[in-house]
């Protein structure tokens, strides 16, 4: 389609302080993305059945008409701190200790320049994590834990644990043997665009859920030959839920909507 044309602008920047002591590390992140878009074919096609070669599709596609134009911008601001311990005994190692608090606030622009139409959405998400890490000579273990307040589909708590044991220290040829485990849940909200887009071809839904995953993963890693090769065994274990996609709702006049499925 010769006619039709899309067009995106992305402009990305930001600035970090960061604050280090013996124990302490602080550092505050403010960021902005803007993002531009727009997609455009005001001239109407004839029917056509596409061709490739001496492959034909099996039925006659039509064109259509449209004008849109999107501009999001997206403000991120966060605080980590680190509180980082050594000590001895029997399980002797360092101790990290994570607070992190970050803001993100989404704020767009969706007009239909052919038919009319503009909308302009914003949301606040506001996440708290909470983050304890021990390191020792054979051990690893993370354990965290972030709580989400969206705008969108309000609060959500997802956890997380890593682990990881060096269960065989290895010599030079039959290396170190280490078992390692990961479990959680993750969330991600819709996007803007898949929430209140004007366009028939992607129209917004307000109504989405944010999409989940619950993963779990165990591995066995084996080093060889003083590090030279290394082999490696994982099991993955994910659920996603309530992923979003899009879905014809009608074919006269043409819509496509975003859906959870």
């Amino acid at each position: 389609d010769l006619d039709a044309s899309f067009s995106q602008n992305h402009l990305v920047g930001g600035a970090t302080l960061e604050h280090h002591t013996t124990r302490v590390t602080q550092r505050a992140t403010y960021a902005l993305a803007i993002s531009e878009q727009r997609s455009t074919n005001l001239i109407l096609d004839a029917p056509y059945t596409p061709t490739y070669g001496s492959s034909r599709a099996p039925f006659e596609f039509t064109d259509f008409t449209y004008d849109n134009g999107s501009t999001f911008r997206r403000h991120h601001a966060g605080y980590q701190g680190d509180l980082r311990l050594s000590h001895g005994g029997a399980f002797a190692g360092v101790e990290v200790l994570t607070v992190a608090v970050d803001w993100d606030g989404e704020r767009g622009s969706l007009e239909d320049f052919l038919y009319g139409g503009v909308t302009t959405p914003s949301r606040n998400n506001v996440g708290a994590t909470l983050q304890h890490q021990h390191v020792s000579g054979r051990l690893a273990v993370t354990t965290g834990v972030r709580v989400e307040d969206n705008a969108s589909f309000g609060t959500s708590l997802v956890p997380r644990i890593s682990a990881a044991l060096l269960a065989h220290g290895g010599g030079a040829t039959w290396g170190a043997t280490k078992i390692k485990a990961n479990a959680g849940t993750g969330i991600k909200e819709p996007t803007l665009r898949q929430s209140f887009s004007l366009s028939v071809f992607d129209l917004g839904n307000p109504d989405l859920k944010a999409e989940e995953s619950r993963t779990w993963d165990i591995g066995l890693e084996q080093r060889l030959f003083a590090d030279r090769a290394k082999v490696e065994l994982v099991w993955f274990d994910n659920t996603f839920i309530n992923q979003i996609n899009t879905r014809t709702v009608s074919f006269s006049p043409y819509t496509a909507q975003y859906f959870n499925v």
